[in-house]
């Protein structure tokens, strides 16, 4: 979720699509989710856990940020096409490496799991709320 506070642009361009289901995860549940560990080992020894707060469409997530920025502008996901993904690939660009799996990472994800064992995850609106201050101080100071 700290990444979108990390750019200014008004625009968002990733290798997902407009149906891909972006899964966001706040670092206080990484955090939440490692003391849980730490308390109950037997529960986690073992187990591989999708960690996700939140799984958001990615225009949806866009349409979330610009709304707590609050001054009405916009913030528009732009999706590559498999074409643009390889070109950028052949460049050698490390971003896109990796990247194009997150398409398809909702598919291994059960999403009750991760609220079953740690309840109250955050959701992307909270913590926008929690962390405004670093959202106005990214997107509307004058430097």
């Amino acid at each position: 979720m700290a990444n979108f506070i990390e750019t200014k642009r008004g625009t968002w361009t990733n290798s997902l699509t407009a149906s891909s289901l972006l899964q966001l995860v706040d670092h206080v549940d990484i955090a939440r989710f490692a003391a849980a560990a730490f308390q109950d080992p037997a529960t986690y020894h073992g187990r591989k856990l999708g960690v996700v707060s939140e799984e958001l469409r990615v225009q949806d997530a866009m349409d979330r940020l610009a709304e707590e920025i609050g001054d009405g502008r916009s913030i528009k996901a732009i999706f590559m096409t498999d074409e643009e993904v390889a070109h950028e690939q052949d460049k050698g660009s490390w971003l896109f490496f990796s990247e194009p799996c997150v398409r398809y990472m909702s598919n291994y994800t059960d999403m009750e799991e991760p609220e079953r064992l740690v309840p109250g995850l955050t959701t992307f609106k909270k913590f926008l709320v929690r962390e405004k201050e670093a959202v106005m101080k990214t997107y509307l100071s004058s430097q």
